[in-house]
């Protein structure tokens, strides 16, 4: 949603949040997949970038 309403700013901290309820990195994935659809693709490449900030800065398991 907030990619939808160009609120990518906001996004690092939902997306880490998540991770640490439990979604995985391919959940997100896919809803962000998904919302291409509907929001754009480059709302989704933005929320993708997002998503890979976010890993590359969580430790290792």
């Amino acid at each position: 949603m907030l990619a939808a309403l160009y609120r990518a700013e906001q996004l690092p901290y939902h997306l880490g949040k998540a991770l640490e309820n439990g979604l995985s990195v391919e959940e997100l994935s896919e809803a962000i997949t998904h919302l291409a659809f509907y929001a754009g693709r480059p709302n989704a490449m933005t929320a993708i970038q997002q998503l890979k900030q976010v890993t590359d800065r969580q430790p290792s398991a």
